[in-house]
């Protein structure tokens, strides 16, 4: 054998073991991962295999949204999968990983929202709804502007199967109660989570005692599209103990890719007291005194043995009663201000409160937007 072939025998072999040892060398990826604007994403899910074969390895990032992957052979391709919820899944793929630490990676997903009319999005993805085995109430928003509604909580009223709206105060404005699943508890609370758009609204302010905000006042009801109630414990899994009264998942309208759209909704119409509680007017409510305080004057001097006249004076009763006419017990005693009204004096106060509180009152609302989008 030559020297020359000597020599490029001995280049051949030094250069296999160079690529021997190059294989054998592992190195590990770095980097982050942000959302579309900026923001590091913490708990992100991520698949690693090498290309062309089908074992995988997994990583998350931490709570600065950095990951560090380890063990890969250098010089060879890998592919990545970058998973989270409510985000769009991202893939790079046939990345050529080089030795040393010098490997660094940063991804960036895309948000993506996911409709309820044909999905709903659970604590572990979307599903199908007809695949979803919880109980799941829905509501779209031509069922809840087909009639005047002040409120979205009036809306709701009598829509939804298994969910009852009161109103446990009487004040205007004041807090409703919206029960899931009936009354859970006597002390506790009851209301359900309210989730507008993914983000939980608070309902612990109030404007004094027994006065509770209601969170739903500030949503348009012309604005949402869709209103899904979580109803069985399920919900729990997904929101904790915030969901254990239920969740009412509210989804407000966005604009499309399409051509600007205008839409108009308005109403006009008055309200009134459909039914009102006879009460009596002051000439009966003074004859009704009248009768009570003789009774109990007839009941006290029975008891003494004694007898007396429904005509007697204030004077007079104090006299026949004697130790019982104290200031303890003054319900014998007639008020002098019924006796105008037992004499059917005209022209006295005698004021219908209803009439004056639930009087024929106008009510409008008029709603104009524009909508639209584009990618």
């Amino acid at each position: 054998m030559t020297n020359n072939c000597k020599k490029w025998l001995l280049v051949a072999m030094l250069g296999l073991l160079n690529l021997s040892l190059y294989a054998q060398q592992t190195a590990q990826v770095k980097g982050s991962v942000v959302s579309e604007n900026g923001e590091l994403l913490n708990g992100v899910s991520i698949t690693i295999n090498q290309t062309g074969e089908t074992k995988k390895q997994t990583a998350t990032t931490n709570e600065k949204g950095l990951f560090t992957i380890t063990n890969l052979k250098a010089g060879n391709k890998y592919n990545f999968t970058f998973s989270y919820v409510g985000y769009q899944d991202n893939s790079v793929t046939n990345y050529l990983v080089n030795s040393g630490d010098n490997n660094s990676l940063l991804v960036r997903l895309k948000q993506t929202t996911s409709t309820l009319d044909q999905v709903v999005v659970v604590g572990y993805g979307s599903q199908n709804k007809r695949d979803v085995s919880t109980s799941v109430s829905s509501l779209k928003a031509a069922d809840i502007n087909n009639f005047p509604a002040t409120g979205l909580d009036k809306a709701l009223t009598g829509k939804l199967a298994g969910v009852q709206v009161l109103q446990p105060g009487g004040a205007p404005g004041a807090g409703i109660a919206i029960l899931v699943r009936g009354r859970g508890t006597i002390t506790a609370g009851n209301d359900p989570l309210y989730v507008v758009d993914g983000v939980p609204l608070s309902d612990n302010s109030s404007d004094g005692p027994g006065f509770k905000v209601n969170p739903l006042n500030s949503i348009n009801v012309n604005d949402i599209e869709s209103v899904d109630i979580l109803k069985d414990a399920s919900a729990s899994a997904i929101y904790g103990s915030r969901g254990a009264n239920g969740v009412v998942i509210i989804t407000t309208k966005r604009g499309k890719k399409d051509k600007p759209v205008i839409a108009l909704n308005s109403f006009y119409g008055t309200q009134e007291a459909s039914k009102k509680i006879k009460m009596m007017d002051a000439y009966e409510y003074a004859d009704l005194i009248y009768e009570a305080r003789n009774a109990t004057y007839f009941d006290l001097l029975a008891d003494r043995g004694l007898t007396g006249s429904p005509t007697d004076d204030n004077v007079t009763r104090r006299l026949k009663l004697g130790a019982a006419a104290t200031n303890d017990n003054l319900n014998y005693l007639m008020p002098p201000e019924i006796f105008p009204y037992l004499n059917k004096q005209q022209g006295l106060p005698n004021t219908d409160w209803q009439n004056e509180i639930f009087t024929k009152a106008p009510m409008q609302n008029h709603t104009i937007s524009v909508g639209g989008g584009s990618e």
